[in-house]
């Protein structure tokens, strides 16, 4: 008969379980934990993190079957309610494991990690009666207790977990689980002088012991100081005798590591133009008012946009609410925390992906704390434990970025927009090419809109040239005349070009011209891109990596071309007829190492005659006023993506890095060179037609009963047989036949662009729904079924088909 707990807990387990499990607390935990703590479990023999969901007094599952929560490695609960009921909405509306859900929206440096430790229970009295592997095992485990990583690494994975549970059976080893916080807190020995050390105590001292004499002084002139300060000046035996004496004492105390380094802002305040003193009282209105209807700031670049999100902030702190700001690419968050520097001092805590885990642990502990309360950070910072939350800002809301790419597929900014119900705060939204979504919102009443026309006075919109490539010979199709001659113009003036190409690497390919054999990804239905710097091929989407080959291994040929063109390239034939020490790039590859970011936006920003080439990182965001051209090296990278927001993505990324010239006082030139100059998308970022642009994406999108007229999901299915992941969606298209639900059009099967990708083979459905709720109960049933050797995922509100 199992165990009767006093009460139990509803918990959450990190793990792909839909289902919320029963543990028994023990008579330690009971007054202890509540709804929204942490615990350890036990789940099929291994230790995993749970969270407790509700707290009950009769199980609903049988006794027998309960195990007990095993510990709390916390001293409070990790969420606040709020959070709590921020992620369970992510989890229900995202269909994803409740568990995972809240795993996901904890900095790496706060979750937990386990191993699997083994040790020798006794030894056989007659080793040669087992295996050779066995003895192997039994010799190691004769030194100590060793993890299972180390044990299979010394011995080979092939067969380790058998010839282990075998010796188990035996009863010659056992396993047990060990965890630790992955970034605990960092903690120093502080030294403080007692209370019954008198100047006159000290006095006596100073001719027999002026070390010991010395260090009282010196605490009585400073304070508590810590440790290895005090034993550096003084010396460790100094600091042991005053211990063992007990005139001083140690006591362990918390310090938060800090993100060094970031750029501060390039000016103070400037003077409000009338549009920002109009949103920024309209907004203040709101606050005032207590109408928390979500508010779309639709401004031109450079309409200082930024500054309404700074003054709003400050009304926000001075009735003593918290701020979180989101911004969608890590390349933003230096300049970001620039300006919210110069306004709030150390009242800002940086989260995002380049960080230390230490310190993203650390600035999440902060905000926990209550020690800072602005928040500010890339897409799961929206997740961020901010006291008393009262605004959230969404900057660039139109972006990608915010949209997840593993599950739970959640989108920032949708997530912002519940979070701020949640939590009765205030949500502005911000973009100057705001997603048609969002924009139809606006001016459907659904969200409060404000309009920002014009530039902040000194900076006017700059002027824009179309190129058509097909014009232009073969070599000047990377850097046209017009291009090389603006760059080398603007170099002489000591001013700064921006060089976009939204494709990193050095070419897309390799070719063979005797055979057209091209190196293709094993792993993914895709060539390979050749790198330039480590000299190699790289799969963008699974990051597979081969060195390059010096011959065709199909025919034997020396004779490889590369084929197309990403930044890498652009970067060396800048060479040609610029500076290298004058030429920066900014693309994933180039900001792997910690810090590299900043280093190269400083240098930038301090750099005159600089040249920047970047993919869409450099497009969108950035403030620096001596950028005069921007060149968009070719313009038609993603337009023919099989995707209803091609069009809507091109014309963002135009506008967007278009709008990086003349935000200063010099006027600013635009270069786009594209092969499809007539294309719509093109036609209104030239001529800054946002409203135009809507207008024809509307009328589209409402013929064929896209979004915003309907809700999309896409349903995804993968497996090692093709056949098999066909076959799966087949079956899930005639359940939904049957259910007949109102207003959901689901289309047929059909392999996604990318067929095949880390190794495995894609299928995928598109549904569109009138009202998503109506068809959320039966996606969640198709989460929980079971396909052999097939993998579902459902992505509400999908942002990528491919």
């Amino acid at each position: 008969m199992g165990k009767k707990f006093r009460k139990y807990a509803k918990v959450a387990v990190n793990a792909p379980i839909f289902d919320i499990l029963t543990y028994g607390i023990p008579d330690e935990y009971v007054d202890i934990i509540s709804a929204n703590w942490r615990v350890m479990v036990t789940l099929r023999r291994r230790l995993v993190t749970g969270f407790v969901i509700d707290i009950v007094s009769e199980p609903d599952v049988d006794e027998k079957l309960i195990k007990p929560i095993s510990d709390v490695p916390d001293e409070e609960p990790i969420l606040t309610s709020n959070l709590m009921k921020l992620c369970k909405f992510v989890s229900n509306y995202y269909i994803a494991p409740l568990g995972e859900t809240i795993a996901g929206a904890l900095p790496i440096g706060i979750g937990i990690g386990t191993k699997q430790i083994v040790f020798l229970v006794e030894k056989p009295e007659f080793m040669e009666d087992y295996s050779k592997i066995q003895r192997k095992i039994l010799s190691l485990l004769s030194q100590g207790p060793m993890p299972m990583k180390s044990i299979i690494q010394k011995i080979g994975n092939r067969g380790a977990m058998y010839h282990i549970r075998k010796l188990e059976q035996f009863g010659f080893v056992g396993r047990k689980y060990e965890y630790r916080i992955q970034s605990p807190p960092k903690t120093v020995d502080v030294v403080h002088i007692a209370d019954d050390v008198t100047p006159e105590l000290i006095d006596q001292m100073e001719s027999k012991a002026p070390n010991q004499a010395g260090i009282l002084r010196y605490l009585n002139q400073n304070g508590p100081t810590i440790a290895t300060q005090i034993r550096k000046i003084f010396g460790a035996s100094a600091v042991g005798s005053l211990r063992q004496k007990k005139y001083i004492y140690f006591d362990v105390q918390e310090i938060l590591r800090g993100s060094a380094g970031w750029l501060t802002s390039r000016k103070n305040i400037e003077k409000l133009t009338d549009s920002q003193k109009k949103a920024i009282e309209q907004i203040t209105n709101s606050l005032k008012n207590g109408d928390n209807k979500p508010i779309l700031i639709h401004g031109i670049t450079g309409s200082g946009k930024t500054l309404v999100y700074l003054e709003t902030a400050k009304a926000v702190r001075k009735l003593g609410k918290g701020v979180l700001v989101l911004v969608p690419e890590v390349a933003l968050t230096p300049q970001m925390w620039g300006v919210l520097h110069n306004y709030f001092g150390e009242d800002v805590a940086v989260l995002h992906s380049y960080l230390s885990p230490g310190e993203r642990a650390d600035a999440w502990r902060k905000l926990r704390q209550g020690k800072v309360q602005i928040a500010l950070g890339a897409r799961s910072a929206v997740f961020a434990p901010v006291k008393n939350l009262g605004l959230i800002i969404v900057d660039e809301e139109h972006d990608g970025s915010y949209k997840q790419g593993r599950a739970p597929f959640y989108n920032a900014r949708d997530v912002a927009i519940v979070r701020a119900k949640y939590e009765n705060a205030l949500v502005i939204l911000g973009s100057a090419t705001p997603a048609v979504e969002t924009y139809f919102n606006a001016v459907d009443g659904k969200y409060h809109l404000i309009e920002m026309p014009e530039r902040v006075p000194g900076a006017k919109l700059p002027d824009v040239e179309l190129l058509d490539l097909k014009t232009l010979r073969y070599n000047e199709r990377i850097f046209s005349p017009q291009a090389k001659n603006a760059i080398l113009r603007g170099i002489e003036r000591g001013e700064q070009s921006i060089l976009l190409l939204n494709r990193r690497g050095f070419s897309t390919s390799l070719i063979c011209p005797d055979c057209g054999y091209v190196p293709q990804c094993p792993n993914c239905d895709v060539s390979l891109t050749y790198h330039r710097v480590g000299d190699d091929l790289r799969c963008h989407w699974c990051d597979y990596r081969t060195p390059a080959p010096d011959v065709c291994p199909n025919c034997g040929s020396e004779n490889f071309k590369f084929r197309g063109k990403g930044t890498q390239k652009i970067e060396i034939q800048l060479y040609d007829f610029v500076e290298p020490v004058r030429v920066l790039r900014i693309d994933s590859d180039a900001i792997e190492r910690k810090g590299a970011l900043n280093k190269i936006l400083e240098k930038f920003a301090s750099k005159p005659g600089s040249v920047l080439v970047g993919t869409q990182m450099v497009a969108k965001g950035h403030d620096f006023p001596n950028v005069t051209l921007v060149v968009v090296i070719d313009a038609d990278v993603g337009m023919a993506m099989p995707d209803f927001r091609a069009g809507e993505k091109t014309f963002q990324l135009l506008s967007q890095v278009a709008g990086r010239a003349g935000r200063g006082e010099r006027h600013g030139l635009v270069i786009i060179q594209t092969r499809h100059p007539d294309e719509p998308a093109v036609q209104f970022a030239v001529n800054n037609a946002f409203k135009d642009f809507f207008a024809h994406a509307l009328v589209r999108r409402q013929i064929l009963d896209y979004p915003p007229f309907s809700r999309l999901i896409r349903i995804i299915a993968k497996s090692k047989d093709s056949q098999f992941a066909e076959n799966s969606l087949r079956v899930i298209l005639r359940e939904l036949l049957k259910e007949k639900l109102q207003g959901i059009t689901p289309l047929s099967p059909t392999k996604p662009p990318l067929a095949k990708l880390k190794g495995e083979y894609r299928w995928h459905i598109l549904v569109k729904a009138k009202d998503i709720r109506v068809i959320l109960p039966f996606l969640r049933r198709v989460a929980r079924a079971k396909f052999k050797n097939v993998k579902i995922r459902i992505d509400i509100d999908p942002y990528d088909m491919m």
